[in-house]
């Protein structure tokens, strides 16, 4: 089992960092899956486990029902990104940023 550890607001930093680097977020035009990037964060938990988590993660947020009638698509990204904030505070604003641009890049 891995020994997580959080900083004092709640934040996971290696999990966070592992959904930016997964989805290449800052390095790549629009987002990729990479997954060798993301397990090169683990530094507490095992690395093939942080992927499995992240791609969850990633999953989830794509899968985060809108409403196509009342919300853009930038705003259906920020929707979904926040409903990821609430579900899971140990997210950073970075991931949550992260997983707004994906889900904008899928739903595009």
């Amino acid at each position: 089992m891995s020994d997580h550890v959080t900083t004092d607001n709640g934040v996971d930093p290696e999990l966070s960092a592992a959904v930016v680097a997964y989805l290449q977020r800052g390095s790549a035009k629009s987002p990729r899956t990479d997954r060798e990037a993301a397990a090169g964060e683990a530094t507490s938990s095992d690395p093939a486990e942080l992927v499995a988590r992240v791609e969850a993660y990633v999953q989830e947020s794509v899968d985060v029902p809108v409403d196509w009638n009342a919300l853009s698509l930038g705003d259906a990204g920020r929707f979904a990104a926040a409903e990821m904030g609430r579900r899971h505070p140990e997210l950073s604003v970075e991931a949550l940023d992260a997983l707004a641009w994906n889900f904008s890049y899928v739903w595009r």
